[in-house]
Formats: structure tokens, C-alpha cells, sequence
């Protein structure tokens, strides 16, 4: 799961930059750097701000975050055909 990427895609939809998320959470932009390259998992109080200067509830990023490793074998086809119509639905809907 790399919660980094749905953040970092929500964020620049939302027209912001990394310094100005940073900010607007209370966190420093290196952090925010190192949650979305994956260096850093978020802890939950932070994913948890993030969300809500996002504007998105926390499912969304869990959602848009999950990767083919997170799938069992048995679904990971299943997971190719979907998780990119989950993705734009998560755009369509939340990200508008």
C-alpha cells in the first residue's frame, strides 16, 4: 500500500503544493516529501489531518493507495481490471 501516491495525486488536484500541505497540517514539508515517496508511513493523527485539509475521508486514500502486492494471487487480476475504474471514480467523485 503507498498511501504517498494517493496523497501526493489528491494534493495536486487540489492545487497545492508540498510547503503549502505541510503548513496547512502542522507538519514539515520534508515529511510530507517522505510520506508520498514512501519513505515514511504517516502516523494515524497525521493521515487523519491530512484527510481533513484534503477533504477527503480517509477510505479515499486507502482506496486510491492500494498496489498489486496487496492483492492475493487469486485477485490480482481482478485488481488490474478494476482498480483503475476505482481510481477514476475516486477523481470523478471525491476530487471534483
Amino acid at each position: 500500500m503507498h498511501l504517498g501516491i494517493a496523497i501526493k495525486h489528491i494534493r495536486s488536484q487540489r492545487g497545492l503544493t508540498q510547503d503549502e500541505l505541510a503548513k496547512m497540517c502542522g507538519l514539515s514539508r520534508t515529511s510530507i516529501s517522505q510520506i508520498e515517496t514512501g519513505t515514511k508511513y504517516p502516523q494515524k493523527r497525521n493521515l487523519n489531518t491530512i484527510c481533513k485539509v484534503l477533504k477527503v475521508p480517509e477510505s479515499t486514500i486507502y482506496l486510491y493507495g492500494l498496489e498489486i502486492i496487496d492483492v492475493p494471487d487469486s485477485k490480482k487480476e481482478l485488481f488490474k481490471d478494476f482498480h483503475p475504474i476505482i481510481k477514476e471514480m475516486i477523481d470523478k467523485l471525491v476530487l471534483v
